[in-house]
């Protein structure tokens, strides 16, 4: 069950902050956000065959996506839908604005299935990974084609600066941010 918007901006902040981590802390939830955002409106039946997940699982898991206020559920289709909501989360360092959004979330979510990511997240952290990602999103919104250097540079493994550029290619459509990157 979803919980009421929060009004106050310093509410919606924390409770940004608090989706966010609950995402980042689980890449298999990350996983099934990405999907509900790229797919949505969809059933728990079409995420269980989508991801091969556990069908006695995910109604858990999108249950938990729902009160962490990142997914919605609709009980007026029947079965019931899920969509799911744009991630946005401010952050401030050095002065400087930088925005989590479903673009990183997406990097996340990709540990669940990529050994070179979570292997790269594991030895570098998910500040490396944010910055390889703003890295690929700023090579796309300039119209590169291909990769740049500085992300091969970041992530100093071609074959995952290559994973990572056609992962924030895959978003671009999906995250409404996308362009403030």
């Amino acid at each position: 069950m979803s919980q009421p918007t929060p009004v106050d901006p310093f509410e919606r902040s924390v409770d940004a902050f608090v989706s966010v981590s609950h995402l980042v802390e689980e890449p298999g939830l990350a996983r099934l956000y990405m999907y509900v955002l790229r797919n949505g409106p969809v059933t728990a039946d079409e995420v269980v065959d989508a991801l091969d997940a556990s069908p006695w699982g995910t109604p858990v898991h999108l249950e938990h996506l729902e009160a962490i206020g990142v997914v919605v559920r609709d009980e007026a289709a029947s079965p019931p839908t899920y969509t799911a909501e744009p991630v946005s989360l401010r952050l401030e360092a050095d002065g400087e604005p930088y925005l989590i959004t479903p673009t990183f979330v997406g990097g996340v979510a990709r540990m669940d299935e990529d050994e070179a990511v979570r292997s790269f997240v594991a030895d570098h952290g998910y500040g490396r990974l944010a910055v390889a990602l703003a890295s690929a999103v700023r090579s796309i919104r300039a119209g590169t084609s291909n990769r740049p250097r500085e992300l091969a540079e970041a992530v100093e493994n071609e074959s995952l600066a290559d994973s990572l550029y056609d992962l924030a290619a895959e978003y671009r459509d999906v995250d409404p941010y996308f362009e403030t990157l």
